[in-house]
C-alpha cells in the first residue's frame, strides 16, 4: 500500500492548526521546523514547482543532502502531483 503524501500534508495541516508551533522535524544540527513552518513550506515549494510546469504524474528528480530541505522537496513533489 502506498502512503498517499498529499492527505499526509493535508493531516499535518490540520495538526498544525492545531498546535502551531509544535517542532515536526529537527535535524542534528539542531534546525528544526515547527509545523506550520514545514506545511507552509511544502506547500510554497509545491506552487512553485506547479508555476514551473509540474503536473500530475511528472517525474521528478533531484539531489538535496538528507534532512529538513529533502525532507520539504519531497512532500512538495508528491503535493505537486509529481512522481519521486
Amino acid at each position: 500500500m502506498t502512503a498517499d503524501l498529499s492527505s499526509y500534508l493535508d493531516r499535518l495541516s490540520v495538526r498544525a492548526d492545531e498546535a502551531p508551533h509544535t517542532p515536526a522535524v529537527i535535524e542534528t544540527t539542531g534546525r528544526q521546523l515547527t509545523r506550520r513552518e514545514l506545511t507552509e513550506q511544502a506547500r510554497a515549494v509545491a506552487a512553485g514547482l506547479r508555476a514551473a510546469g509540474m503536473k500530475p504524474g511528472d517525474h521528478a528528480l533531484f539531489s538535496v543532502r538528507p534532512g529538513i530541505d529533502a525532507l520539504v522537496l519531497i512532500l512538495a513533489i508528491h503535493e505537486s502531483g509529481g512522481v519521486i
